[in-house]
């Protein structure tokens, strides 16, 4: 029995020294991976292995300027530049800034505390005659093939999570040119803040806390597109919102249709709105109470009609949109003519 012991003990003495061989490998692994992101080599080679692999299955030019690691913890990407396939700029990116957890990838989360966007450009483009977007093409990159599984984002033992604190974008342009509807877009806004509850990009459901918008320029216009007059607009599944409160402040919009002679502007200094739930399938809006404070709206009528009315705006089928609301409360706001 005495050797028996001996044999059990030795044994177990053996693994722990194995064990303790693989952990002390393993840690001075991260050491090296870490320290190495760390220099300004490492940092370059992974900026460039990212923006071939991006550039190869997206087909077109994607440059990225500088990528730092500041140990696992936080991680900058600057001046990000995406081509569309006509060799046109969809995409610029001055700053992502992003605050996370590395290590919690291990166990299959992912822990996001902050996210900054800096100097943001997307420009989209739908070339009259064609119903597809200029950013088809990434849709279709990273789409799931068939017998091809994608990864669950519930917190699920073997699904994969992930937690999103808080999003800023900062100096936010966004331009839209489609012809095939014949809707152009052209917004700017200074401010962003996002505090999200629940991300599920494959279900196309955000949950959030509070979204706050300040500083805001809008200018919508509508003409004559080039989709079939009997087009029923399909757009398929849409996004599910919900929110605790959406205020923007500051807000200037215009809108003018190319088939009427009238021109739309508005100024709001705040619009709040609690208890937000937005369907856009079923599109189904409903809201809380509705703050609308400080706001002005003038419509005026355009000189000439013959210089603007050419043709009427596509009639294309769609269901209307239903919105409920609680309460609405109105303070300091006027019409002009």
């Amino acid at each position: 029995m005495g050797v028996a012991k001996s044999g059990w003990g030795g044994m177990l003495k053996r693994s722990l020294k194995v064990i303790g061989y693989l952990l002390g490998a393993i840690l001075v692994l991260l050491i090296s991976v870490s320290l190495l992101l760390q220099s300004q080599w490492g940092q370059d080679i992974l900026k460039d292995q990212a923006t071939r692999y991006l550039e190869r299955r997206l087909k077109t030019r994607v440059s990225i300027g500088a990528l730092r690691i500041k140990w696992l913890s936080e991680i900058e990407v600057h001046d990000v530049v995406l081509e569309d396939r006509q060799q046109r700029k969809l995409l610029e990116l001055g700053l992502l800034h992003a605050k996370l957890r590395t290590l919690d990838l291990i166990s299959g989360q992912l822990n996001v505390s902050e996210v900054l966007a800096e100097d943001l450009t997307i420009r989209l483009h739908r070339r009259p005659g064609d119903p597809d977007f200029n950013f088809q093409f990434i849709s279709d990159a990273f789409k799931t093939g068939a017998g091809e599984t994608r990864p669950s984002t519930k917190d699920t033992s073997s699904g994969f999570a992930y937690h999103v604190g808080s999003v800023a974008l900062a100096l936010v342009s966004f331009l839209m040119q489609d012809g095939w509807t014949g809707t152009d877009v052209d917004m700017h806004l200074r401010q962003l803040d996002l505090k999200p509850r629940e991300i599920d990009p494959d279900k196309l459901k955000f949950g959030l806390g509070m979204l706050a918008l300040d500083s805001a320029r809008l200018v919508l216009s509508t003409y004559a597109g080039t989709a079939p007059r009997d087009t029923v607009r399909s757009e398929g599944a849409m996004p599910w919102l919900d929110a605790d409160q959406l205020k923007l402040s500051h807000i200037d919009l215009s809108y003018a249709d190319s088939s009427s002679p009238f021109f739309l502007h508005t100024v709001v200094g705040e619009l709040r709105i609690d208890q937000v739930t937005a369907d856009l399938t079923r599109k189904d809006l409903r809201a809380g109470q509705l703050l609308l404070a400080d706001h002005l709206s003038n419509i005026r009528t355009r000189t000439s009609r013959a210089q603007t009315a050419k043709q009427p705006s596509p009639a294309i089928r769609t269901e209307p949109y239903k919105f409920s609301v609680d309460g609405i409360r109105v303070v300091n706001t006027a019409f002009t003519y």
